[in-house]
């Protein structure tokens, strides 16, 4: 008895050893990051990690340093094997959220922010980072509310009136994308990127002179970045002012030889000029490096046709058409879904489905046209075809948790049970708080005879829902194992999504 209390003692000394070590080591490493040694203060911390496995803070601060060296999935388990030791850490949640973020898995990502707010209400910054999520996962109205709440809880956060301003801009609510741009300046009137980003939304707007102010601001408190001289260059060319417009797009070249707006720019204001032979090699680098933009392609094609050079310029005329074809495509495109989605909410299943398969054949690409023409397909009682849609759906977006839901409604209706409750298990997990999807599974996990899974199921439902009446009946239906009753799902609502 008396050797092993002895050994205990010896481990519990060991182990105290340990934990000292691993605060020493982390202690270096944070010297290393406030030096800006990283690769130093990696080490540190996978020393005071091996040293102390629990210790949360080297495991906090080597995800931290990681996700900044770009190995983002490291920098995630880390987060995660963090969590297992204090799942209830809202910076941890917050940190493994945004690592997800970064990683383009939207949903995921909003789920654990969620679960971070949820353990700090009153942090206004997480409530900013699961404003930014949501806005990133397009779902714009919480994203607006939780961006409101953060201005709520510290207005005077400059990075919440930015990016409040910035989602209110892209939706074309542009007196109100100012008044928050105004408000971040005038708490921090230095900041260059918003100057330059209300530069840009003056220029949209047709405020020429006062986006050439703010451009002109941006480009003085940060001369370094090529974006700023490029959008002042873009103003000034507009108001005929081709020297300064030609020296702000040589800095940014300067700094940026890969500015593909830069190029464009620059042989339009040298064509001005009668410059020919110079912006012919500007215009060729803008086709280079803009494949996306028809009006490099169709300035050369018109400076070559003029030089005799017909070959080609008719390649030039070929690209710019094809560029042409296919953005028309895209915009005609999201007019057949726009139309399809609104049949839709009006109960015309049919004729929605007709628009979204037009939709999808003018732009096999559409995402959402996939998502809404499967819904049409599901409403209109055509499972199988349904699912194909969301199939194509989530290979485009593999992390939607209404992609999910619905493939395994539609797989559940044409029998296929076992793959049914696969995506529906993922939509849960991905949406964990949404009774619908739970209930689905229950009922799912009902066709299988798995009685007991279903009904704990249910009972989570239950207490996600407790009014709603088709649960309770669920429930109570699989008490009795389904004996003279059966469990049902919940009607499918046209949640059809409008285009981004």
């Amino acid at each position: 008895m008396r050797v092993l209390l002895v050994l205990i003692a010896l481990v519990s000394l060991a182990h105290a050893a340990d934990q000292i070590a691993a605060a020493k080591l982390n202690q270096r490493g944070l010297s290393y990051v406030s030096q800006g040694r990283i690769e130093e203060a990696t080490k540190s911390f996978r020393e005071a990690v091996l040293a102390d496995p629990d210790n949360l803070e080297a495991l906090n601060n080597l995800g931290v340093v990681l996700k900044r060296r770009g190995d983002l999935v490291s920098a995630a388990s880390l987060f995660r094997r963090a969590l297992r030791v204090d799942p209830n850490s809202s910076q941890l949640r917050a940190n493994l959220a945004s690592t997800l973020g970064e990683m383009k898995l939207y949903y995921d990502a909003v789920a654990e922010m969620k679960k971070a707010a949820e353990l700090a209400p009153r942090s206004a910054a997480i409530r900013l980072d699961l404003g930014i999520l949501l806005d990133e996962a397009n779902e714009e109205i919480q994203a607006e509310q939780e961006l409101r709440t953060s201005l709520m809880l510290d207005p005077s956060s400059v990075a919440a009136h930015e990016a409040l301003a910035r989602l209110l801009a892209r939706h074309s609510r542009s007196e109100e994308a100012f008044e928050e741009y105004h408000k971040a300046l005038g708490i921090d009137a230095h900041k260059p990127d918003l100057h330059y980003e209300l530069g840009e939304l003056d220029k949209a707007n047709g405020r020429y002179e006062d986006a050439r102010r703010e451009l002109e601001t941006a480009v003085s408190l940060d001369g370094s970045n090529p974006a700023y001289h490029q959008a002042l260059a873009s103003v000034l060319l507009s108001s005929g002012d081709l020297g300064r417009a030609e020296s702000e797009l040589r800095q940014a070249l300067r700094r940026d030889p890969m500015c593909g707006k830069c190029h464009r720019d620059l042989g339009i204001l040298l064509l001005r000029r009668g410059e020919v032979d110079s912006a012919v090699g500007e215009l060729r680098e803008a086709t280079r490096l803009l494949p996306n933009d028809a009006s490099p392609c169709l300035a050369l094609a018109r400076l070559l046709e003029k030089r005799g050079a017909s070959r080609e310029a008719a390649r030039y005329f070929a690209m710019a058409q094809d560029i042409t074809q296919r953005q028309n495509a895209q915009t005609l495109s999201k007019a057949y879904n726009d139309e399809g989605t609104q049949l839709l909410q009006t109960g015309e299943v049919t004729e929605a489905a007709v628009k979204l398969e037009e939709a999808i054949r003018i732009n096999p690409q559409d995402r959402l046209a996939h998502y809404n023409y499967g819904l049409a397909l599901l409403l209109g009682k055509r499972p199988q075809q349904a699912a194909a849609q969301f199939q194509i759906f989530l290979k485009l977006r593999p992390d939607d948790p209404d992609g999910q839901y619905y493939l395994g409604r539609a797989l559940l209706e044409e029998g296929r049970i076992a793959e049914s409750i696969s995506h529906l298990e993922e939509a849960a997990r991905l949406r964990p708080e949404d009774p619908d999807m739970l209930n689905a599974r229950a009922v799912a996990l009902a066709e299988m005879k798995k009685f007991s899974q279903a009904i704990t199921q249910l009972q989570a439902v239950q207490r996600l829902a407790p009014d709603n009446a088709l649960f309770r009946e669920n429930l109570a239906c699989l008490e009795r194992h389904q004996q003279g009753c059966k469990v049902s799902l919940d009607p499918i609502i046209a949640s059809s999504r409008p285009n981004d």
